[in-house]
């Protein structure tokens, strides 16, 4: 009997791009209210601010990026395997 493998629901899938765009942009806010904080206490809020948003969304951004291209595992590659879903 032919084994295959089901294609995700659409619902995993959209569960999946959501979950990514959600912490990209918690990333985002993250890093800056972080750089909110380091500004006040280096004299100038605002700027550091911005600085983290932009650190924080181009994080988010390669975080992003690697994840959806190694099929959602968190941007850790699983490696190559061989017919029988074993590693080699």
């Amino acid at each position: 009997m032919d084994q295959r493998e089901e294609p995700p629901r659409v619902s995993a899938q959209a569960g999946r791009y959501m979950g990514a765009g959600l912490t990209w942009a918690a990333s985002t806010l993250v890093f800056m209210l972080a750089g909110a904080w380091a500004g006040e206490h280096l004299g100038s809020r605002s700027l550091g601010a911005l600085i983290g948003a932009f650190v924080g969304a181009g994080a988010g951004f390669y975080w992003l990026v690697r994840s959806l291209a190694a099929g959602g595992t968190g941007g850790r590659s699983e490696g190559p395997r061989s017919d029988d879903g074993q590693p080699r």
